[in-house]
């Protein structure tokens, strides 16, 4: 069954991605533990979420998929969380010219 309309990614980077993650996710994200390229789904503040290691140039990264109506959700509690660690939300123009 082809899923991904009812989905929504979000992308997490930045030397910080791992420490937000850790405070809003069980399952042990760090790099040392997950991979680039790992997939892993496990709860994501209390909702279900698919997790990738996705770096971003020499930054720890990871894109998060969750049900498109819950996505409101987990952007809320990122940006909640990513503000005690520094997070600027950006956009993919950002994020494009820090992976050259």
């Amino acid at each position: 069954i082809e899923m991904t309309g009812a989905r929504t990614a979000l992308r997490l980077a930045g030397p910080a991605a791992p420490a937000i993650l850790a405070e809003l996710c069980a399952a042990d994200t760090t790099p040392a533990t997950m991979a680039p390229g790992a997939l892993l789904q496990a709860s994501m503040g209390g909702v279900r979420a698919f997790i990738a290691r996705a770096d971003v140039g020499a930054f720890p990264g990871y894109t998060i998929m969750t049900a498109r109506d819950e996505a409101l959700y987990v952007w809320d509690a990122l940006v909640t969380i990513g503000a005690t660690h520094g997070l600027t939300p950006v956009g993919p123009a950002a994020v494009a010219a820090v992976a050259r």
